[in-house]
């Protein structure tokens, strides 16, 4: 199958379409998917069946989304990640893996994740279906792939801003809702919020970061671990963070027998 001549047929199920999706470029898998999302989509409005809207409102807090993100920079083994909220958008870049293709496919539907680990949140897609609560047309600059998703599952492919071309970072990008103006100040306290407490449990971030660019505003949470060994298969260590007012504001002691 060659680019530009045969898409996948949109008749396939997921599993089906990423198999005979081996082989073409990613930009006729990223059109093919397009057309059978759409499908999906009309299919929905057609029979007048909104579960698909509905899994955008299953977080009562609409700033749900900002731990959602978070989580998912941790499972892409991300090291670092930095929220930036300027003018009507909110911006997303971490330094972990790029989104695949079976990511994508996830992400745009509600049957399927790429997710192996069950302690990580946000199976099903769901989860990233939070951002639908501030956002109508998220998009995603990641590797290769460059688009934004319309009516929750369709992704429509876009060119990417130079600002977003660097091949080793994620940037998602949130332009927010109109005619909510409680909105902006709702994300600005998620994040200016962010302290020890949102990466003490991650395995990967070690650094995050965030901005607002209106009020000027930003700050940062470093994480560093320091680990002895005490013997008898005993080992403790110290996590310590600091941030742009202290060189040390947190200390977490812990332990464990192997």
């Amino acid at each position: 199958m060659k680019d530009g001549q045969d898409n996948i047929p949109p008749d396939l199920d997921d599993s089906e379409f990423l198999e005979q999706a081996k082989g073409v470029s990613n930009a006729c898998f990223l059109r093919s998917l397009q057309e059978k999302r759409r499908r999906h989509w009309q299919s929905c409005l057609n029979n007048r069946d909104k579960s698909i809207e509905r899994m955008s409102e299953i977080y009562t807090d609409p700033t749900h989304f900002v731990y959602e993100l978070l989580q998912n920079a941790e499972d892409a083994e991300a090291g670092k990640i930095a929220f930036c909220l300027a003018g009507d958008a909110l911006t997303v870049t971490h330094d972990g893996k790029a989104f695949s293709r079976q990511d994508i496919m996830s992400i745009t539907t509600t049957g399927s994740t790429s997710k192996t680990d069950l302690n990580a949140i946000g199976k099903f897609g769901v989860g990233f279906k939070s951002v639908f609560a501030v956002t109508d047309a998220p998009e995603i600059h990641s590797g290769d792939f460059c688009f934004r998703i319309e009516n929750f599952i369709v992704p429509r492919p876009m060119s990417s801003p130079a600002a977003y071309s660097a091949a080793s970072q994620t940037t998602i990008r949130l332009p927010l809702k109109n005619g909510d103006d409680g909105l902006r100040e709702q994300i600005k306290k998620a994040i200016s919020g962010f302290g020890a407490a949102a990466i003490i449990f991650l395995k990967n971030i070690k650094v995050l970061n965030w901005e607002c660019k209106q009020s000027g505003e930003s700050d940062f949470c470093e994480k560093s671990e320091h680990l002895e060994q005490c013997g008898n298969n005993i080992s403790a260590g110290v996590t310590k963070f600091r941030n742009k007012k202290s060189e040390n504001c947190g200390e977490y002691f812990w332990g464990y027998t192997s």
